[in-house]
């Protein structure tokens, strides 16, 4: 986690503490991958319906979006400058996260089972947008931070149509049950 509040080692903060404590980030790091912020999305967005209601959290997604991406982009350059404080001359990938939901329609398949025809897809668009968010949020970082050799590695374009709701022999993202 990012900027949602998380254990001491399930946070981006805790993950650098813990390479620099075990001397894996130093001068001599020559590349470090950073993918985060897909479990910060839903449940600051989770936070956010609890806190406002569910209404007003529909109402207003645009709005709760723009602050996730500023929330996102200030934990992420945070990020990038302590990296770059203990490995200056490291290059730093910024990677989104693969295709998960069905695109066009916004739904996961948790379920794939032989006695079930197709798969049931089950209305998701908070995915989705975190899936498309992170992706932009992570190429507009980039393009910010380029002169600090920050670079990004589009995972979501590459997995197009290979999420939870694609056929089995091209599905790269399991659901809960899938036999």
């Amino acid at each position: 986690m990012a900027y949602v509040k998380g254990g001491p080692s399930a946070t981006l903060d805790g993950e650098i503490n813990n390479a620099l404590n075990d001397h894996a980030l130093n001068a001599d790091t020559s590349n470090v991958v950073i993918q985060f912020g897909f479990n910060d999305s839903y449940t600051w967005l989770s936070q956010q319906v609890a806190a406002r209601g569910l209404p007003d959290m529909l109402l207003s997604l645009p709005q709760r979006y723009d602050e996730q991406r500023v929330l996102w982009t200030n934990a992420m350059n945070a990020a990038i400058d302590r990296i770059k404080q203990a490995a200056p001359n490291a290059k730093i990938t910024i990677a989104d996260y693969p295709t998960i939901s069905k695109t066009e329609t916004a739904e996961q398949c948790l379920v794939h089972v032989e006695m079930l025809p197709g798969d049931i897809g089950i209305p998701a668009f908070w995915i989705r947008d975190a899936e498309v968010n992170i992706h932009n949020w992570a190429k507009d970082l980039v393009n910010a931070r380029a002169k600090d050799n920050v670079v990004f590695a589009d995972i979501r374009d590459s997995t197009e149509g290979t999420g939870e709701c694609a056929p089995d022999d091209r599905r790269m993202i399991a659901g809960v049950i899938d036999t």
